[in-house]
């Protein structure tokens, strides 16, 4: 793996390794559960941009949904599999 780069570098249309602000729901959700606000943290999504997209949004893989992402990193290389 590479260190991890600013949103505003990553490639337009590759799928990356991206870390991601938690959506505000499960923040608000956070706090009426521990009573307290969470302290920031970040969630990993395999994401890309597309072109036109604003610029530290990310559409996630396998759904679509749109993140407001800080850094990304490139996908690492699958392991070889034989299943035999």
């Amino acid at each position: 793996m590479t260190d991890w780069q600013p949103i505003e570098t990553a490639p337009k249309e590759v799928y990356l390794l991206c870390a991601v602000l938690p959506p505000h729901s499960e923040a608000k959700l956070h706090e009426a559960i521990w009573g307290e606000k969470p302290t920031p943290y970040l969630r990993l999504v395999i994401a890309r941009r597309k072109k036109g997209d604003p610029k530290h949004k990310v559409r996630q893989a396998v759904n679509g949904h749109i993140h407001v992402a800080t850094h990304w990193q490139p996908l690492p290389e699958l392991p070889n599999y034989n299943p035999d």
